[in-house]
């Protein structure tokens, strides 16, 4: 297990100017460096706000165009030399392909509209028949005469309600009625206006149409199959704007200087050389350097000091069993580089306790059961597997299963027959976890180098702490208390030095405060023993309160009621005096928590997206 959390490096690194982009790339995927500001004596390598400009040009047409847009790879792969100049090639080729885009779009739509109107004119000269009138007698308006065909919804007109002086005739199609309106010129506004009320669209007679019916139909149809065949023919053209490669690799190069900007040149104030700074996992800067030779990239890397006012970042290493307990230290803080990563130890204290406190066998089971059931959903539930097992064992231990005793042989029987036992036996626990806390407190002072200070002020507590507890069985040890008061005051004699008497004084009275808070930490431990006493007594009751029922349903859903009500609610309590016995009991013995977590810079295309139409400017597309 490892108590030790891993720490990083700061590091200072140049790199070429036209490896720059690819060189933060390889380190991402490597999860090797977190960027660190750069401070206003460095500079990246790209003007800030060239590069910002045009990423927001080209996200500008991106997001108008995103619904035609074609589908981008992650990243690029090949050497970006010059930021800035990509970009511009970019937004060069994205607006030629959006050229082509609308152009072709545009000539689609006219194509559309005259297979609108051709397909009219065909279903209207099939309506007419042998009408003594054909189309062509329509093209041209006359001042003396007014006359319109009108294409209609189905079934919508009934003639004779324009007039007498209008004269109407209704020719029925297959999608449409045909609806012929001849009058006076002057009316030609009411009876536009009449027809537009009835959602009739005009129709409109070409030049070109000739007086021959027979050569109507042909022209038509062979204009129609014309307008198809270039409407395939555009279609093909957007399918293959919609999965142009220029346009794909536009738009990964775009990703990737975004990502570029937001990871690295957002850190930097300056404009000039190409610097990075941080922190790294490598052992070594060589270590480090090989990392992007591996790749071709030449670099220069230093291992130097980093700013007094810095919070060095830390690795918890702990293992994937161990993992989700790190949330007790999270509730509290991050240990710092010198401090231990109790979570390893965690994965056994907590259900430890938890177990301790709410021992039961069908209990422990429920819980186990729920936390692997609701652990997709709420990773956090996964806790109570472990803790449910342990609280399923120490029911195994006591003999509990759902309140019941007596139902299975068990090495100590009911809590409450041995109340002394119990106590007894969490005040043990409680001191070897607080012995735990001490000994991590001396491993801390080790690895700070302060292990004189260590060895004439908080050993001698630690002895002093032992023997106070073993006086309860072997009276004698008062001895070695005296030894362990004696070695302390020496201490303090050592420590203070020319400082004199008080600073004597002020040693023992942290000593007298030491002793105090390591015995008041003890006792608290008896609430352990107390859960586990109240837990037995609680599940005693519901089961005097559910055996006077005669009615076999009403009787067991008082009993499953009752036991629902101790797991959640006793289950919640338990668990919140295991948290606060950790926190206040365990932590406080060793934990300053001065470090905070080390987060890797994140790889390309993982933060980053073009973002999408938005309804209106899809519309206008």
């Amino acid at each position: 297990m490892a108590f030790h959390p891993e720490s990083v490096r700061w590091f200072e690194a140049r790199i070429p100017r036209d490896q720059t982009v690819f060189a933060l790339e390889y380190l991402a995927e490597s999860g090797s460096v977190e960027l660190a500001d750069q401070g206003a004596d460095r500079a990246p390598c790209v003007d800030v706000s060239l590069l910002h400009g045009h990423l927001s040009a080209f996200e500008k047409l991106a997001r108008r165009y995103a619904s035609d847009l074609p589908p981008a790879p992650g990243v690029p792969r090949g050497e970006i030399k010059e930021p800035l100049r990509l970009a511009e090639t970019a937004i060069a080729r994205l607006q030629d392909w959006i050229g082509r885009l609308l152009e072709a779009k545009r000539r689609r739509r006219k194509i559309e509209n005259e297979l609108e109107s051709l397909a009219l004119l065909e279903e209207c000269l099939e309506a007419m028949g042998k009408a003594s009138e054909g189309l062509d007698a329509f093209e041209h308006p006359t001042r003396f005469l007014y006359k319109r065909i009108f294409a209609c919804p189905k079934g919508e007109i009934e003639t004779e309600e324009l007039g007498n002086d209008v004269v109407e005739e209704l020719f029925p199609g297959r999608a449409h009625d045909f609806w012929i309106l001849v009058g006076d010129p002057d009316r030609q506004a009411v009876l536009e206006g009449a027809a537009t009320l009835l959602l009739c669209k005009p129709l409109v007679i070409p030049e070109w149409l000739p007086t021959d019916r027979s050569e109507q139909y042909r022209l038509i149809l062979e204009r129609k199959s014309s307008a198809s065949r270039l409407v395939e023919k555009l279609d093909g053209t957007l399918a293959r704007l919609r999965h142009e490669k220029e346009i794909s690799d536009a738009i990964a190069s775009m990703r990737l200087l975004r990502w570029y900007q937001t990871a690295f040149i957002d850190r930097t104030p300056d404009r000039s050389a190409c610097r990075i700074a941080g922190w790294t996992t490598a052992s070594s800067p060589e270590q480090l350097v090989a990392t992007l030779g591996a790749r071709g990239i030449q670099a220069e890397a230093v291992f130097a000091p980093p700013r007094s006012d810095t919070t060095i970042p830390v690795r918890l290493t702990s293992g994937r069993w161990s993992a989700p307990f790190r949330v007790f230290l999270r509730m509290m803080g991050i240990p710092g580089k010198n401090e231990v990563d109790p979570t390893p130890v965690l994965s056994f204290i907590v259900p430890l306790l938890f177990g301790f406190m709410f021992p039961d066998l069908g209990h422990g089971l429920v819980l186990a059961v729920a936390g692997a059931l609701l652990r997709r959903r709420y990773p956090a539930a996964v806790i109570l597997v472990p803790c449910g097992l342990s609280a399923a064992g120490f029911g195994l231990v006591f003999g509990e299963f759902f309140g019941i005793h007596g139902l299975f042989p068990s090495p100590c029987g009911c809590p409450l027959d041995n109340p002394m036992n119990i106590l007894v036996a969490t005040l043990i626990l409680g001191v070897i976890l607080i012995l735990l806390g001490l000994v991590f407190s001396g491993m801390e002072a080790w690895w700070r180098g302060e292990q004189r200070a260590w060895f004439v002020r908080e050993a001698p507590v630690i002895l002093l702490y032992l023997s106070g507890v073993l006086v309860l069985v072997w009276p004698h040890s008062w001895i070695v208390s005296l030894g362990a008061l004696s070695w302390y005051l020496l201490g303090a004699v050592v420590l203070c030095g020319a400082a004199g008497g008080r600073c004597i004084i002020l040693q023992v009275g942290r000593l007298v405060d030491s002793a105090l808070q390591l015995a008041l930490a003890t006792i608290s431990f008896l609430r352990v023993g107390a859960f586990a006493l109240a837990h037995a007594a609680f599940s005693t009751v519901i089961l005097e309160l559910v055996r006077p029922i005669e009615t076999p349903l009403l009787q067991v859903t008082f009993f499953v009621a009752g036991h629902v009500f101790v797991i959640v609610v006793e289950g919640l309590i338990v668990m919140v005096q295991t948290t606060r016995l950790v926190l206040f009991e365990f932590f406080t013995r060793f934990l300053r928590f001065e470090g905070r977590i080390y987060k890797p810079l994140e790889k390309p295309g993982s933060g980053y997206a073009l973002p999408a139409a938005d309804s209106q400017t899809r519309k206008q597309s």
